[in-house]
């Protein structure tokens, strides 16, 4: 039987808080219409010019062009955004052997990462 995956509607899902604008990730996300959503939603956040949280805790597995996505803010004169976790193994291998693991903050929760913005 084949795994049931989120739909993008339930993939991607965006809330405000009084300082930062949260985004949270489920599943396994490798749909590039997810991928899509979270673009736009990157860019939503940056608009807002609160601070970006990613909760990322629900992911099991991200792709490339996820990473992409969570380094653009900074390529277009915004800052990374924060991540939460826990992050799962196959999360925290993507972004140590890419490199890019320093460059991101990250909380060990949601609840942490809101406190801090």
């Amino acid at each position: 039987m084949e795994p049931v995956l989120p739909t993008p509607e339930q993939a991607v899902d965006v809330s405000e808080h009084p300082r930062c604008f949260v985004i949270t990730l489920q599943g396994d996300v490798e749909n590039p219409e997810v991928v899509r959503e979270l673009e736009q939603a990157l860019r939503a956040g940056q608009d807002w010019g609160k601070q970006i949280v990613v909760d990322l805790s629900g992911v099991g597995f991200f792709c490339g062009e996820v990473l992409n996505a969570l380094l653009a803010p900074a390529r277009r004169g915004g800052s990374l955004p924060w991540l939460t976790g826990p992050l799962s193994r196959n999360t925290l291998h993507r972004l140590e052997l890419t490199g890019t693991a320093p460059h991101f903050q990250v909380f060990p929760t949601l609840l942490d990462a809101t406190g801090q913005s």
